[in-house]
C-alpha cells in the first residue's frame, strides 16, 4: 500500500521532529519502510530500528 506524504511531514522526518507526528502517522511511515533509520515508539517515544 503506497503511503503519500505532504512536504512538511518529509521536512519533520529529515528534521528529526518526529514527535510532530501523530502516533497512527508514525506507525505507518514505519511499516512503509519511509523515513529516518529510526522512528520514536508513539506511546513511549523510544527510538526503534526500522
Amino acid at each position: 500500500m503506497p503511503i503519500y506524504l505532504d512536504t512538511h511531514i518529509v521536512v519533520w522526518l529529515a528534521a528529526g521532529e518526529l514527535s510532530r507526528l501523530s502516533g497512527p502517522a508514525r506507525q505507518l511511515i514505519q511499516e512503509s519502510g519511509v523515513g529516518p533509520a529510526h522512528i520514536a515508539d508513539s506511546d513511549s517515544g523510544v527510538a526503534t530500528a526500522l
